[in-house]
């Protein structure tokens, strides 16, 4: 019952992506918890009443408010939270346009370095995902596997079952979103990560069991060390020159030595001991801990060095290790710092905003979110996030010009029919920044 509020909580910041880690919860507790199947699914049954309730207690709460008392529901066509979240920002993500897509389109020089690799079973493997949260990923899925294939056998209240279940259920279930949606920011990756390192983690503890002494996972632990340390190195050699120089020379040593330390420890394992502790002993133990050491800390050497990158550069949840550094400026430009073909002065704003409520109003929130943040000062957004918003209407616009709300727009070339009313009733000023233009209404333009 607290997962299924938490899951409700999580609903409330990130909308249906919460929702995908619900199938990964129930699949590890019908098949692993305790009790009767009967008793298990109705437990499901109500924790899942309890995760919409939780999940959905906000958008009814918008919904049964008139609209004429609350903000207008951006990324909807109805002014509509459900449609907001079940749409635009949910199955819309599927085939349709993401909203950072649709603010490039606006040709505003906004919204420029959104995207990421084409919709695939490779896309998070490679380019700007790999190196942000693949490192680990290709390892994670086949030790969950092994993990559930080699205790099949186990009682099913087992508790490493219902670890591989739980995490390997969590990563299977996002991964495959993450790879099917029309496109992804770099970010959403982190929601793999808890899965990964619990599978990890899961997989050194089944190591260091009594199961050590099969073959097979002795030569599992072997593929995983070798090879995720070799995706390791082809990831780092894909950045190029913004990659450290020395980071690909390192990591080939160090995985090549950690793979023949478990090799040695794990399928040579007398040979390993007199190697590590002598010929007088010292413990079958040794050769296993110092191999499980060497896997460890070839598998994650570059995970640490890319993250720490990103913290001492002081990089934000758009940024990706090792990218190049044209992306990287143009995502600061973009999220951090003020756009160069924006960049009007707030004195100069303040002259011609002759005592108006707004700023001033310009086209797509992420363009008003800008001097926003300069200022101080409330800027009117026409069109919402991704300027597509039916809000505020034509006739909106005119009565807030009437009423002296906002004189100055910036806005650029468009067939939005508010932009080009305003472009045709309201005098151009001379001066322009990049592909916006900077208009002057007043309440005898819109009659």
């Amino acid at each position: 019952m607290l997962a299924a509020v938490w899951v409700g909580l999580a609903f409330q910041a990130k909308m249906i992506e919460a929702w995908l880690v619900l199938p990964a919860l129930g699949l590890a507790y019908v098949v692993s918890a305790p009790g009767s199947p009967g008793r298990r699914v109705r437990h499901l049954a109500v924790a899942g009443a309890v995760t919409g309730v939780v999940s959905l207690a906000w958008l009814t709460a918008v919904s049964l408010a008139p609209s004429s008392g609350r903000p207008y529901v951006d990324g909807s066509r109805h002014d509509s939270a459900y449609e907001q979240v079940f749409g635009y920002n949910g199955f819309g993500r599927f085939g349709d346009q993401t909203p950072l897509q649709q603010l490039a389109g606006q040709g505003i020089g906004l919204g420029a370095v959104a995207g990421s690799a084409p919709a695939g079973p490779g896309r998070l493997l490679g380019g700007d995902l790999g190196r942000d949260a693949g490192w680990l990923l290709p390892g994670s899925l086949v030790i969950a596997g092994w993990g559930l294939v080699s205790r099949r056998r186990r009682p099913r209240t087992d508790p490493l079952l219902a670890c591989f279940l739980l995490w390997g259920g969590w990563l299977v279930v996002l991964a495959a979103t993450f790879s099917l949606a029309t496109t992804i920011n770099s970010y959403y990756t982190a929601a793999l990560v808890p899965a990964m390192a619990a599978i990890i983690g899961a997989g050194v503890a089944c190591a260091w069991s009594a199961d050590r002494s099969r073959l097979g996972w002795r030569v599992g632990l072997v593929a995983v060390v070798g090879g995720t340390a070799g995706y390791a190195a082809w990831l780092v050699a894909s950045a190029g020159d913004d990659a450290p120089a020395w980071l690909l020379p390192v990591v080939i040593a160090v995985g090549a030595a950690a793979t023949v330390v478990v090799a040695a420890g794990v399928l040579a394992p007398g040979l390993a001991e007199r190697v590590v502790a002598g010929r007088g002993g010292g413990g079958a133990g040794r050769p296993l801990a110092a191999a499980l050491a060497a896997g460890l800390a070839a598998v994650l050497l570059v995970p640490a060095v890319a993250s720490a990158g990103l913290v001492l550069r002081h990089e934000g949840a758009f940024d990706t290790p090792f990218e190049a550094v044209g992306k990287r400026a143009a995502i600061r430009a973009l999220f951090i710092q003020t756009p160069a073909q924006v960049r009007l002065t707030i004195p100069q704003l303040e002259a011609g905003r002759n005592g108006a409520r707004y700023l001033l109003a310009t086209q797509t929130a992420a363009l008003a979110s800008v001097f926003i943040e300069d200022s101080g000062e409330e800027a009117l957004p026409i069109g919402g996030f991704d300027g597509a918003s039916p809000s505020p209407a034509l006739g909106q616009l005119k009565a807030d010009i009437r009423a002296s709300k906002f004189h100055l727009v910036l806005a650029g070339p468009s067939r939005d029919p508010r932009l080009q009313w305003i472009a045709a009733h309201c005098r151009k000023l001379p001066f322009s920044a990049g592909a916006l233009n900077n208009y002057y209404c007043t309440p005898a333009d819109a009659g």
